[in-house]
C-alpha cells in the first residue's frame, strides 16, 4: 500500500473543495434563471388550442383559394421557445380545418405565437395567458379546449 504525502493530501483536498464549490455555484445559477419568471407565475393550465382559420380576398370579399401556412410556438417569460407547430394546404373555399395544437402556460409572460401565411401576406397572433385562462372551456366534463377563429383579409 503506498502512502500518501503531505503535497498530495493537499491537492486532493484542495481539488475536492473546489468540485464541491462548482456544484454549489452551478445550483446558485439554476436558482437565478427560475427566480427571473418567478414572480410572474400562475396555476399551471394546459388546453387544447383549437384554431380555425377564415380568409376572404380584401379586395371583393370573395373566399381566398391559395396556398395557406400555419405555425404555432410557445414562448417562455425567460424567451426561450418550444412547441413548433407547422402545417400548410391549398384551400378553396376560404376555410382551413380547425388546427389543433396542446401547450402548458403556468406564467403571465408565457404566449403562444401563431402565424399564418396566405400568399405573400403574414398575420401574428398571441395568446398570453390571461386571454387563454378566462377563454377555455370544458369541453365532455374532461378536456379544457380553447376555441378560436382567426380571420384573416388577404390584400
Amino acid at each position: 500500500m503506498q502512502r500518501v504525502d503531505g503535497s498530495s493530501r493537499f491537492f486532493l483536498r484542495l481539488f475536492l473543495v473546489f468540485c464541491a464549490g462548482a456544484l454549489v455555484c452551478a445550483g446558485c445559477q439554476k436558482e437565478e434563471e427560475q427566480d427571473e419568471c418567478e414572480g410572474t407565475k400562475k396555476p399551471l393550465i394546459e388546453p387544447m388550442f383549437r384554431i380555425h382559420v377564415s380568409l376572404v380576398n380584401e379586395a371583393d370579399q370573395t373566399p381566398y383559394a391559395g396556398a395557406v401556412s400555419f405555425q404555432s410556438e410557445k414562448h417562455y417569460c425567460d424567451g426561450t421557445t418550444s412547441g413548433l407547430f407547422t402545417d400548410q394546404a391549398q384551400i378553396q373555399n376560404g376555410f382551413w380545418k380547425p388546427i389543433t395544437t396542446q401547450y402548458k402556460l403556468e406564467n403571465t409572460e408565457d404566449f403562444v405565437l401563431v402565424t399564418i401565411n396566405a400568399g405573400e401576406y403574414e398575420l401574428t397572433t398571441e395568446y398570453v395567458y390571461q386571454f387563454v385562462k378566462d377563454n377555455m372551456a370544458l369541453e365532455n366534463y374532461s378536456t379544457w379546449v380553447l376555441e378560436d377563429t382567426i380571420a384573416v383579409a388577404v390584400p
